[in-house]
């Protein structure tokens, strides 16, 4: 995971608590710690604007019509 983000972050989000500031500048240590940090990284994508495509692994994701294109062959 690229580390740039995390001093964007900082610079742009205010109002960060001690303990969120050394996460971002120390890294996790924990998995609880581990999971703010990536809910940080949600927020910073969001506010950047930056949308990944859905993988094909993530799911059955299909349209109707392809579905019944194969239900019925």
């Amino acid at each position: 995971m690229d580390k740039q983000w995390r001093h964007e972050y900082l610079e742009m989000k205010a109002g960060l608590s001690k303990f969120q500031i050394s996460l971002l500048e120390n890294g996790p240590q924990q998995l609880a710690q581990a999971w703010l940090l990536g809910a940080m990284h949600q927020d910073y994508k969001r506010i950047k604007g930056i949308k990944e495509p859905p993988s094909k692994e993530s799911g059955n994701q299909t349209s109707f019509k392809e579905w019944s294109r194969q239900s019925y062959k």
